[in-house]
């Protein structure tokens, strides 16, 4: 068993809609491809982090919201967004 320290996975937010799912609806999506090549080693992380960007104004280039992962789900992108072209 290997001793992990909380791994901190920071997400870079520039589009208001995904800041609106995150900070109001508490989730976040993070396509499979990604955590397979990016992420593999790493994952699951313990904390997800939100890096601002230039849209976000007085509080851009800053991470201001974090939080720790409660749970983890794998979902197709018309499950998450039913309304919105995928």
């Amino acid at each position: 068993m290997t001793n992990r320290r909380g791994e901190i996975l920071v997400a870079i937010i520039n589009d208001l809609h995904d800041w609106h799912l995150a900070h109001d609806d508490l989730w976040y999506r993070i396509p499979v491809t990604s955590v397979r090549r990016y992420l593999r080693d790493r994952w699951p992380p313990e904390w997800l982090a939100f890096y601002q960007t230039k849209i976000f104004g007085q509080e851009a280039y800053s991470i201001r919201y974090y939080g720790r992962i409660t749970a983890i789900h794998r979902r197709t992108g018309r499950e998450l967004l039913p309304n919105e072209p995928i």
